[in-house]
């Protein structure tokens, strides 16, 4: 019989907490106990003290003895060491240890001399499309490509959209030989609606889903041949007499502002994607960043942001020069000089080009490639099968461009395809050509 104090405290029931009891059972730490060894010698013939044993089974057996203990002493290999929880027991690594993840890194990504690559340019087309009926305006803007990846483009009084994806056109809408003619397409970011400037100076908004105009703004009598949309429903477009309209379509009374600044008409106008600069370019030979400040240069037709704070322009008959400049200190970054009159500016940021589109005297488009120590350089030259090129614009993955030229000298119309917009190091990407035949209506 066991005496009380010999009693588990669960069985003792005179046991009282916080007071110290004799009565525990030792357990002793089962991770040291070699069960496994134990059980090995009970059961193993060859472990039996009646069985003799020559010099090399002796040797074998101690050899399997101390691998069993490796887990419980020091005497293991350096490498069992490393989850010892003694400070000192674990190896030191190799030389090169430290550098291994480098070298890992350095294969998957190699230097940049590595995977520099030049893209190949195609001199044919990756499509023909027709477009009869485009009007010859220098100033007018009649093409545009959505966030949704369809063209919108003004052919004489009528309202085209391709889809990109599909390739199917289809009528939008077309309106009567007796009213204003159309010179500016703009899709809204989202690229749900449409809005068509005229030149009378108004301007329709569509609904491309239901083919239904949504409303008819008209403030003021110039025709329209340059917008932008902002993010929050805000139109802004340049007419001809100078002024920039600002329209909130979300409401009754839309018109919320205006810039006059320029005195010949607005060519051109973008705004930056973070939307806190407007850049404006007028046939009077200024460039007007509002908000900001005022930069004055060439005559500067087309506008193209190069990044958040760098704004691109490019001049007219008499300056045939693409400048940067720094939006931020308002002072030339670059110049660079295209020998043509310049029509459209375009950037690819993934591969850091830039597309240009020209007129007199050399007409067509030109790929320029920038360099850390030379800046733009330019690679290709993408002959117009017309004249000066009347539009220039890129669908939403920016590895595809539509060119417009001059269709009364021959009626056709050109794009490019760039095919794997983001840069990889083991693949050579191309530049194609699209072109579209106007022929005749």
């Amino acid at each position: 019989m066991l005496k009380r104090l010999e009693l588990t405290p669960s069985r003792n029931h005179n046991f009282r907490k916080g007071q110290v009891q004799s009565g525990d059972r030792y357990v002793g730490v089962r991770s040291e106990d070699q069960f496994g060894l134990a059980n090995h010698l009970l059961t193993s013939k060859e472990n039996s003290p009646n069985k003799d044993e020559s010099p090399a089974s002796k040797r074998e057996r101690e050899a399997k003895l101390q691998n069993m203990r490796v887990s419980n002493t020091n005497n293991g290999l350096g490498e069992d060491k490393v989850c010892a929880f003694r400070k000192g027991l674990a190896p030191v690594a190799a030389f090169g240890h430290r550098q291994q993840a480098n070298v890992l890194y350095s294969c998957i990504k190699p230097s940049s001399s590595v995977k520099r690559s030049r893209r190949y340019i195609a001199k044919s087309p990756e499509r023909i499309l027709d477009a009869p009926g485009i009007r010859d305006d220098f100033y007018a803007n009649l093409t545009d490509w959505s966030y949704s990846n369809v063209v919108a483009v003004a052919l004489g009084q009528a309202i085209y959209l391709w889809n990109a994806d599909k390739g199917e056109a289809d009528k939008l809408i077309e309106f009567d030989q007796t009213e204003a003619f159309p010179t500016l397409v703009k899709w809204s970011l989202e690229g749900k609606f449409l809005s068509i400037g005229f030149s009378d100076g108004s301007i329709k908004i569509f609904d491309v889903v239901k083919k239904a105009c949504l409303r008819t703004i008209s403030v003021q009598m110039h025709r329209m041949a340059c917008g932008g949309w902002m993010r929050n429903g805000i139109m802004t477009y340049g007419t001809r007499s100078g002024r920039i309209y600002h329209h909130d379509v979300r409401v009754q009374q839309s018109l919320i502002g205006t810039f006059d600044s320029h005195s010949h008409e607005v060519c051109g106008l973008k705004w930056s994607e973070d939307e806190r600069y407007l850049t404006s370019g007028g046939a009077d030979a200024v460039v007007n960043v509002w908000e900001k400040t005022q930069i004055s240069g060439g005559v500067c037709t087309f506008l193209g942001m190069a990044g958040s704070n760098m704004v691109a322009t490019g001049g007219g008959t008499n300056d045939f020069s693409v400048r940067l400049w720094n939006l931020s200190t308002g002072t030339a970054h670059s110049s660079m000089d295209t020998f043509s009159q310049v029509t459209g500016i375009l950037f690819n940021k993934s591969y850091k080009e830039m597309v240009t589109g020209h007129g007199n005297p050399n007409s067509g488009v030109r790929v320029w490639r920038y360099n850390s120590s030379k800046g733009f350089e330019h690679v290709a030259d993408l002959k117009s099968h017309g004249g000066r090129v009347l539009g220039l614009c890129q669908n939403p993955d920016v590895d595809l461009f539509l060119i417009l030229p001059n269709f009364k000298s021959n009626g056709q119309a050109e794009g490019s395809h760039k095919e794997d917009q983001r840069p990889k190091c083991t693949k050579t990407s191309h530049v194609g050509v699209l072109y579209m035949d106007a022929g005749e209506p």
